[in-house]
């Protein structure tokens, strides 16, 4: 099934007519807390490098990573109806919190080495993971191989054209740019709004398997 990207970018409007504040929270609570984490482990201290360091990484593994899935959650709940910011920590709850864990970890430690062969392969496999976050928040019980090949089948083909869409806002983050970070947030409701109904409109290429 075919996706046009001016469709999808107008779908995700016309969901931000109704929604944009409270998506736009959302965006703040997830971008707040985990540049306050990444701040508050950050240390020049030799002393303490390697303790803060290791600490760093926990927080990315354990509360980063989780916190992706969770915005991630409140737009595939809210493409369902249920359009609440809580839906962004509802994953850290979940019976498969350490399932999340551990994919996020894997999407990041094959995206490292994929990047280590050349910067190209490692921006290519990155279109082929972009979807891990979404098929986790829909589906948090699969096992992570199963994760990877349906983001492998649901992007095959597909990398070029999703590069040229969120190449679509290159503009929007220029503009926002100009009013400084929060100007960039501002963008972000719109560009995760188009990217959930990205992941929909390709989900059907492929089904689950159990």
């Amino acid at each position: 099934m075919g996706w046009n990207r001016v469709e999808l970018k107008l779908q995700a409007k016309d969901f931000l007519k109704e929604y944009y504040w409270r998506s736009f929270l959302a965006v703040l609570i997830v971008t707040t807390i985990s540049v306050f984490l990444e701040i508050a482990f950050n240390t020049e201290n030799a002393e303490f490098l390697f303790v803060a360091s290791m600490l760093s990484i926990g927080i990315r593994i354990f509360a980063i990573n989780v916190l992706e899935v969770g915005l991630v959650n409140y737009f595939v709940r809210a493409e369902k109806g249920d359009v609440d910011v809580s839906n962004i920590f509802s994953v850290f709850k979940s019976n498969n919190y350490l399932n999340i864990v551990k994919t996020m970890v894997l999407r990041d430690v094959f995206l490292f080495l994929w990047t280590l062969l050349l910067i190209i392969p490692g921006i290519v496999k990155s279109y082929e993971y972009c979807f891990i976050p979404y098929i986790l928040a829909e589906n948090p019980d699969l096992e992570y191989k199963e994760i990877f090949e349906k983001t492998k089948k649901m992007t095959k083909g597909e990398k070029l054209e999703i590069f040229i869409l969120n190449l679509s806002f290159f503009g929007w983050y220029f503009l926002g740019s100009l009013l400084f970070i929060i100007g960039v947030i501002f963008v972000v409701p719109y560009h995760r709004a188009t990217e959930a109904k990205l992941y929909f409109a390709l989900k059907d290429k492929t089904t689950f398997t159990h």
